[in-house]
């Protein structure tokens, strides 16, 4: 058995003869940081000469395709250099060994393609050392992005663009990637307008199947709530986008929809349209036609059926019945200033927006109409110039319903300087009469639950006693004749 420092010299000329044999050329430098184990079996404290030590067979193979090189390493310690003999240096030259000519690095103008070995030539828009084909983002101004910014999601054909370590929010194509600058995005939904298909200014994608429209050079379709809406803009025109009408509120403009589906259900029972008149279009609900063809100003006013709760409407309307005992309908609240109440069945009921309340209705009459009037406490004032009177709701100052709101702070009209009562004439306008304040008219005015008198005052013109909890800021008579005598 030879000993184990005879094997090296064996391994060694196998290399060489492999070497020699291939005529292979090639370059394996290590990690420059990295401390090199001994090649021999040396101790690799004991120095760099003891570990790039010259080649003894380098000159045998001087010439015949290929040699092993191992030069000793510089003053730093650094490791020493594989090389191939057709890249080394003439011996007597006075150029020093370096890369091969030819060597690619991460600053060369063409980088290696996705495969390694062919360069991408001019296909590296951002000159980040990797081809466009295989890059993911266009970070033109060479910095890798740190931040922890999200990633945009981009259409096909379009990178995020990403500048000074952060992803701006814009989709480039790589035509647009690297010009510097921030491109023009006149809808401002992250896509230059060069590579930008749609004018959507509100920001969401085109999501329905509805077809797009056929644009003349220089202008785009415009695009709002996941829809196409029929209409072509230039990029100067873009933003903002007109809204379109659109009755059913499905998204659709008018002027591009065919169907009144204002419950927002798809077509899915097997019931066939009826035929429509001109400028009428079939409705739909619960996902079938309904036999009725409707104007768009009617469909508007079917919106939303279906319902089961005022909670599943929107904040303007409420749920009513219909005639149909199975479907209820979400119809728009009135507003102030609307007339309310009065007889009404069902499937026609009216109702006040909850901001508001039905005022004014004459108790007398249990179907009187009123009028929507907006509610008032003392979280929730008037308006300037206005009140808020005896029932909870605003009025215009000098305008009554009651006597009593004649008293209201806040109620601002023309009186006499005396003592006296005001009253509310048939126009609904305060006078006043000097006299007795107890001889104010208290009809409408709330004194408590409890069932005790607490007194005599006018009521609706007559002397009565009335029953409550206590007077509040009123003044009464004590009796009957009292109030008789004194309000004549």
């Amino acid at each position: 058995m030879s000993s184990s420092p005879n094997r090296y010299p064996v391994f060694i000329l196998a290399l060489v003869g492999v070497l020699a044999t291939q005529g292979c050329n090639f370059t394996m430098e290590p990690d420059p940081g990295a401390t090199e184990p001994g090649l021999f079996g040396e101790d690799p404290e004991a120095g760099a000469g003891a570990v790039n030590t010259p080649n003894p067979f380098g000159g045998m193979m001087d010439g015949q395709g290929g040699s092993i090189d191992f030069p000793a390493a510089g003053e730093d310690g650094a490791g020493g250099t594989l090389i191939g003999a057709a890249d080394a240096a003439v011996p007597g030259a006075d150029s020093e060994i370096g890369e091969p000519e030819g060597a690619l690095d991460a600053g060369s103008p063409h980088p290696l393609g996705p495969d390694g070995g062919m360069p991408c030539a001019d296909l590296d828009a951002d000159r980040d050392g990797l081809c466009d084909g295989v890059d993911p983002i266009c970070n033109a101004d060479g910095q890798a992005v740190t931040c922890r910014r999200a990633q945009p999601m981009c259409p096909d054909g379009l990178v995020p663009e990403a500048r000074e370590g952060c992803y701006t929010g814009r989709c480039v194509s790589w035509d647009m990637c690297g010009q510097g600058g921030a491109c023009p995005d006149v809808d401002g939904d992250g896509i230059c307008d060069l590579d930008d298909p749609v004018c959507n200014p509100d920001g969401e994608p085109v999501t329905c199947e509805r077809e797009a429209p056929m644009c003349p050079e220089g202008q785009v379709p415009t695009a709002s709530a996941g829809c196409y809406s029929g209409e072509c803009v230039s990029w100067d025109a873009c933003q903002p986008v007109r809204p379109c009408a659109d009755a059913d509120h499905d998204g659709h403009c008018d002027a591009m929809d065919a169907e009144c589906n204002a419950d927002g259900s798809p077509v899915s029972c097997e019931r066939p349209p009826p035929a429509c008149p001109p400028d009428h279009y079939p409705e739909i609900t619960l996902g079938c036609y309904t036999e009725r063809c409707l104007t768009w100003e009617e469909c508007d006013d079917v919106l939303l059926l279906a319902c089961m709760a005022d909670e599943a409407c929107p904040d303007d309307r409420w749920c009513r019945e219909t005639l149909d005992p199975v479907v209820s309908q979400c119809v728009p609240y009135l507003t102030e200033g609307d007339v309310c109440g009065g007889f009404q069945i069902p499937s026609e009921a009216r109702r006040c927006h909850p901001t508001t309340a039905c005022s004014d209705r004459d108790p007398r009459l249990p179907d009187g109409e009123g009028v929507c009037r907006a509610i008032c406490d003392a979280e929730t004032p008037c308006e300037d110039e206005a009140y808020c009177a005896v029932a909870d709701v605003c009025r215009i100052d000098g305008e009554c319903h009651l006597a009593a709101d004649c008293l209201r702070p806040g109620n601002d009209y023309p009186a006499p300087f005396c003592e006296g009562w005001p009253t509310c004439n048939a126009e609904n306008r305060c006078d006043f009469f000097c006299g007795d304040p107890r001889c104010i008219d208290l009809a409408g005015v709330d004194f408590g639950p409890c069932e005790r008198g607490i007194g005599v005052a006018r009521i609706n013109g007559v002397c009565m006693t009335i029953s409550g909890c206590n007077a509040g800021d009123f003044r009464l008579f004590d009796d009957l004749q009292a109030c008789l005598q004194g309000c004549r």
